[in-house]
């Protein structure tokens, strides 16, 4: 679906949001449904279209993992900045974690920190969670630029 153009002042002019599955082939999907999100919006920058795609990787695969419904992916387009938002409705918010040298796993939160400008996590309000409209979900979201000088 298309989400309506941001309010003045918003960061986003636009963007989507599709409601996923379960499963490790919903990873593939939501990188091409962002790939196409960014194509649509004139985003060419090959950093912000490899950042963002790493993102939407991370936090899609986190929700996965560690949540049991489906989540929520919304990519967020604006001149000057991508928002990458991944919903579910468990009100866990996600925790550090400091894997042993060696684990292939534990290190997708440092990745988006490191990749994004801005990061963070925060509730949904009661009856807002996506599933069945009355869960009291979570969102967790990066932004990045569309350029690399970030202008």
């Amino acid at each position: 679906m298309n989400l309506a153009p941001g309010r003045p002042g918003s960061p986003a002019h636009g963007g989507r949001a599709v409601l996923l599955g379960r499963g490790p082939s919903q990873i593939a999907r939501a990188r091409r449904l962002a790939r196409q999100a960014l194509t649509a919006a004139g985003i060419t920058d090959h950093v912000c279209l490899d950042s963002t795609l790493l993102i939407v990787s991370e936090l899609v695969t986190n929700a996965l993992v560690h949540t049991r419904g489906r989540p929520l992916l919304v990519i967020e387009t604006g001149q000057e900045s991508v928002r990458i938002q991944v919903r579910d409705d468990d009100p866990r918010l996600p925790a550090p974690y400091h894997p042993a040298p060696g684990s292939p796993h534990g290190r997708g939160l440092a990745l988006v920190a490191a990749l994004a400008h801005h990061h963070g996590t925060h509730h949904l309000p009661p009856g807002h969670g996506h599933g069945h409209g009355h869960g009291h979900g979570k969102v967790v979201w990066a932004s990045l630029p569309t350029r690399p000088d970030g202008q």
